[in-house]
């Protein structure tokens, strides 16, 4: 399984910045909140794939996914926000270009590299090992604690002023990959207005 298999709802981000929430179980009325907040749906192999472009990367997204996530809420609580591109709010753009951490879950042991001390005491007391030229998660945890050390990491950096970011090894939307169960979602059907989002955005300028 990919780490965005476990949850009904996963926010998260590609490497060229685009914003996605994918459905990995039908959510009553999800089409309608999601696309209400500007987000494009796009039909994915085996489940729903809904897309902010890289230009509304910051405030943009980070309004337009909590104001969707507090919504979805009314219908599951399992959801999880591993994006990059929808944090901001409270951190300068200067902050997110150079984070505190980053997280790596596309790595088996989700490597992490830090830069500064702050960081490198909170992740040891996530359990993360000093490793590899960063830090790597004990390599016995199975996916989801893999995931729940990254997120807690996460949420003490935020906590404690810091930014962080996860990336997810995921270039673009078209490397979003399949359900790995085949059929799980014969019972969602977006309206019929719903038509397929090619991905057209360019890349932002560095």
């Amino acid at each position: 399984m990919a780490v965005i298999d476990h949850h009904t709802v996963v926010v998260g981000s590609t490497g060229d910045q685009h914003t996605f929430v994918l459905l990995n179980r039908p959510v009553p009325a999800a089409h309608r909140i999601l696309t209400e907040q500007g987000l494009t749906f796009r039909c994915g192999p085996g489940r729903p794939v809904y897309l902010l472009p890289p230009e509304a990367a910051g405030a943009e997204a980070h309004r337009a996914v909590a104001t969707a996530v507090h919504r979805l809420l009314d219908h599951t609580t399992d959801f999880i926000d591993l994006s990059a591109t929808a944090r901001i709010a409270h951190h300068p753009p200067a902050s997110l270009a150079a984070p505190a951490a980053r997280f790596d879950l596309a790595h088996p042991r989700a490597r992490t590299t830090t830069t500064g001390p702050l960081a490198d005491a909170l992740l040891q007391r996530q359990g993360f090992r000093p490793a590899d030229g960063g830090y790597l998660l004990p390599g016995h945890l199975p996916e989801p604690a893999r995931i729940a050390a990254v997120v807690l990491a996460d949420f003490a950096l935020d906590r404690a002023g810091a930014t962080s970011l996860i990336s997810l090894g995921l270039p673009t939307p078209a490397d979003i990959p399949p359900t790995p169960t085949p059929g799980r979602h014969t019972n969602h059907r977006p309206p019929r207005h719903a038509t397929p989002h090619r991905t057209t955005s360019p890349r932002p300028a560095p």
